[in-house]
């Protein structure tokens, strides 16, 4: 689809008919259809004096698409810009979308209480040593006592 900066002319209207449809009248004559979309994520704007260097002004959550009247059929039934507004934007929704958390909220619940709880009453945590396991001697029937007992000596 072919997009095109237009310059708007003074006697320019926009009248909202519900939170998502408009219609837009130029000259007094010429009215379009047009639809509120949300976008995928938000984009960025930036003005430049000077044209090298650039300051950011404001961020763009919507957007409106304007089509011809006759053309009111190709309003989309949907309320989201899937694809955002560049080509960048193809498909941003599935590759940005966050996971599902690892732990419900019942589980991070009970571990904030367990470690308030350790910080309020000042816990500490000593890691216990291990006795020392000296060496298992297997005493077989073939093998005398007394030889296993000087060898292991």
């Amino acid at each position: 689809e072919k997009q095109h900066d237009v310059e708007l002319p003074p006697s320019f209207n926009l009248t909202f008919l519900n939170e998502r449809h408009a219609e837009v009248i130029l000259d007094g004559q010429h009215r379009y259809a047009g639809t509120m979309l949300d976008l995928p994520c938000v984009v960025e704007t930036q003005k430049s004096a000077d044209g090298r260097t650039f300051v950011k002004s404001g961020d763009v959550h919507q957007m409106l698409v304007v089509r011809e009247q006759e053309k009111i059929n190709d309003v989309p039934t949907c309320e989201q810009a899937r694809d955002g507004v560049s080509a960048a934007g193809r498909n941003a929704e599935v590759r940005l979308r966050t996971s599902e958390p690892v732990f419900n909220r019942e589980q991070v619940a009970s571990v904030e209480a367990q470690m308030k709880y350790v910080v309020d009453n000042k816990v500490a945590f000593v890691k216990k040593e291990q006795p020392k396991v000296e060496k298992a001697v297997r005493i077989t029937a073939d093998i005398d006592p007394a030889t296993v007992a000087a060898a292991a000596g």
